[in-house]
């Protein structure tokens, strides 16, 4: 057999380190006193709280030992002191226990002059229960601060030592996932490495890959069982009908399928033939002693189980006596399997230690030989793996050709993701456009491109300087390069191919400068002159790009740039359709879309709202009399003056001919007063001209408030435009109100 690579001493460490994170148990966050009562009549929760069934012994240690036997109930008084400080958010308590195999397990909490009751069994788990529950879980009613007593009836066949933790729903939560996550991992573990074995059975052709499989399944059935779990499963709950015999019988058969194990790789048949012929008849015997445990009678459970503890034990000496002599013959594996024999049999002797007492309860005495035996499994499989070393080369090129599909595959996907995230850039906001366009890229390059650092650079790109880099700390030294190379980095733009260069950032170590030089890919962005700019990748210097990824990169900033500029042209179309073209407000139809989410947005956040109709008093005449060019020149004025006056929120459009509406979100009817006149003001000392032929106009202004029921803009605007005619019938150049 061939060495096992240190790789996998790391991996079967990490195994380890995985389920012990898994199956770490939260320690119980309320103080339990325990007692104990062991009756043979029934007797009710009433009467065994009343002291009829005998006297409680208080029990130390947290934890409590049942003999087996049969015949017997016990009863458990579990006491609390709760202090009313549960977290509001999470107000339940839960009562659990280490899930062990009892056959009956009823828990008696009184509440409002009686009883709440809840039942639990080891070998026939109700439907209320999950899957991979981590024990029995007592999800507990409400209950009142300070003294609470509550009793568990417990019925057993096998000597077991049951732990009760009180605490938090949340807190159990969350130990009860790790340990589920743990175990999930540890079951798909068991049957994909079966699966393994058997794909190399049906490959190679030889038994032992066949009894490995055997093995790896019997370690799955014996985990289930022994955690509880195997009778869970739809299909399978029909095999709690054996109760502790069968799982004792599980237990003798996987003992036999790590002794044959154990022959395979110790190998003593020419060294050691007596100790050989010993192994080889061991697992017959334990099969039989399994057929025997099964046929035995329900009340001998107790005498099964010592007899079983003293079968691990005896077939765990043969094994670790099987690898000691084959370590001293240089066996392959020999010492691994030492150790992990020595493991596997100390860790199946102490959790029944633990139920007689012998040992305390924690992880290791409780999940160590779960951890021993998955261990023992996954080397089994290392070692096995050597046997198909041969296929290495036909495996590392179909890694290779899978490698290169995933490569190929990744880019394509990034190549998507990308495009798509490029046609959101037409509804992004004005200014928004090209750093959007330009941040993307980098983000999408960063994971196909392998690099340290990348930057964009562009000047006079739609009249904005940009710089961007990712990450963003590496800007003020990109920034620093820029200073000291942009005439070079310019320079290379003009060829429009992708280059690769060695920069700095041009200064000394002495001026505080570290000199770091960067092997930089400098992909030219393509845009109109005088602008430029480029797309800057940067490695360490005895890194290079090949082909593959300066095309890429040089495909993604074509992307960007073109989705950029057409996103910009969409935008200047668009602006120009809200826009009027003679006084650069907003166009009515504009007008009523951003005033339809002004109203929709004050209404949600309950603050007032306020507009405007600004007319231009007795138009007709300025035109009549000076022309239509003085009539627009009054127009575009009159919104200069509007636009100057206006806060970053407020908004205004050209509504008609010469009127006008101004909408200010946050600002009650006489705030919007107050701004009126000093519009209706400043508009009354306008002048257009010189000297005699200056032209002078007022403006008329009615003024309406949302009421606090309003979500639409209509009936604002009907106010304000019935305040606007009242304004003109009364003389005009004045302000008015609309009536609230």
């Amino acid at each position: 057999m061939p060495q096992m690579d240190p790789k996998g001493w790391g991996l079967v460490l990490l195994l380890a380190m995985l389920a012990w994170s898994g199956l770490v148990v939260a320690e119980g966050s309320v103080p339990l006193r325990l007692a104990l009562l062991s009756t043979e009549a029934d007797y009710s929760p009433e009467e065994v709280l009343a002291g009829r069934a005998g006297e409680f012994r208080a029990l130390p240690g947290g934890r409590v030992l049942l003999p087996g036997g049969s015949g017997r109930t016990h009863w458990i008084r579990i006491e609390a002191e709760l202090d009313g400080q549960a977290d509001a958010h999470d107000p339940h308590r839960v009562l659990w226990f280490d899930r062990v195999p009892v056959a009956e397990f009823e828990l008696h909490v009184p509440v409002d002059g009686g009883w709440w009751r809840q039942s639990r069994s080891f070998f026939a788990p109700g439907p209320e229960e999950e899957l991979l529950a981590s024990g029995f879980v007592f999800l507990l009613p409400p209950l009142p601060d300070g003294k609470v007593v509550m009793l568990a009836q417990v019925r057993n066949r096998v000597a077991v030592s049951l732990r009760p933790i009180l605490e938090s729903e949340r807190r159990y939560r969350l130990g009860d996932r790790r340990m589920t996550v743990a175990l999930s991992a540890i079951y798909a573990g068991l049957v994909v490495l079966a699966l393994i074995g058997l794909a190399l059975f049906a490959a190679m052709r030889e038994p032992l890959y066949l009894k490995f499989v055997g093995f790896a399944l019997a370690a799955w059935l014996l985990l289930t069982a022994v955690n509880g779990h195997l009778y869970a499963i739809p299909g399978l709950r029909w095999l709690g009908i054996s109760a502790s015999p069968g799982l004792f019988a599980l237990g003798h058969a996987t003992a036999a399928c790590i002794v044959l194990l154990a022959r395979q790789f110790a190998g003593l048949g020419a060294c050691a033939p007596r100790l050989d012929a010993i192994l080889g008849w061991t697992p017959w015997l334990l099969l039989a002693l399994a057929a025997l445990s099964l046929g035995l009678p329900l009340a001998a459970a107790d005498v099964i189980q010592v007899g079983s503890t003293a079968a691990w034990a005896g077939a765990g000496a043969l094994c670790i006596g099987s690898s000691a002599i084959a370590l001293r013959h240089g066996r392959p594996l020999a010492l691994p399997m030492l150790l992990l024999w020595f493991a596997l049999l100390v860790s199946a002797c102490a959790r029944p230690l633990v139920s007689y007492g012998w040992l305390p309860q924690n992880v290791w005495t409780m999940y160590g030989f779960q951890l021993a035996l998955v261990a023992s499994v996954f080397l089994l499989m290392l070692g096995l793996t050597g046997r198909v070393m041969e296929f290495r080369k036909q495996r590392d090129r179909a890694r290779l050709a899978k490698e290169q599909a995933d490569a190929s595959l990744k880019t394509e996907q990034g190549r998507r993701r990308f495009a798509e995230s490029l046609a959101a850039l037409r509804e992004a906001d004005n200014g928004d456009i090209e750093w959007l366009a330009f941040r993307r890229l980098l983000e999408s390059l960063r994971p196909l491109v392998p690099q340290q650092g990348s930057a964009v650079l562009a000047f006079g790109y739609h009249g904005l300087d940009l710089l961007l880099a990712e990450p963003i700390a590496l800007k003020e030294r990109y920034s620093r390069m820029l200073g000291a190379r942009g005439g070079t980095l310019k320079g290379l733009c003009r060829s429009r191919n992708p280059v690769q260069v060695l920069l700095d950032d041009g200064q000394t170590p002495g001026e505080g400068s570290s000199h770091e030089r960067g092997l930089f890919a400098v992909v030219p962005l393509r845009m109109d002159k005088p602008g430029w700019g480029a797309l800057l990748i940067e490695r360490q210097p005895w890194e290079s790009f090949d082909h593959n990824e300066l095309r890429l990169a040089a495909e993604f900033a074509a992307m960007a740039t073109q989705a950029a500029d057409e996103a910009a042209a969409a935008r200047e179309l668009r602006r120009k359709a809200e826009l009027d073209s003679l006084t650069g407000a907003y166009n009515r139809h504009a007008m009523d879309t951003l005033l339809a989410r002004a109203m929709a947005a004050a209404h949600a956040a309950h603050s007032p709202l306020s507009i405007l109709f600004v007319d231009l008093d007795h138009f007709k005449q300025v035109n009549d009399r000076h022309g239509h060019t003085v009539g627009d020149q009054c127009l575009r004025v009159l919104a200069e003056t509007i636009r100057r006056m206006l806060g970053p929120d407020d908004l205004f459009g050209r509504y008609g001919g010469e009127e006008f509406i101004i909408v200010l979100p946050g600002r009650a009817a006489e705030q919007a007063r107050q701004f009126g006149e000093r519009l209706r003001v400043t508009v009354s000392e306008l002048r257009i001209g010189e000297g005699e032929d200056a032209v002078r106009f007022t403006v008329s202004i009615g003024i309406a408030g949302r009421q606090a029921s309003e979500h639409a803009a209509q009936p604002v605007i009907d106010r304000a435009d019935r305040a606007l005619y009242t304004a003109k019938r009364s003389g005009r150049n004045q302000v008015q109100m609309a009536p609230s």
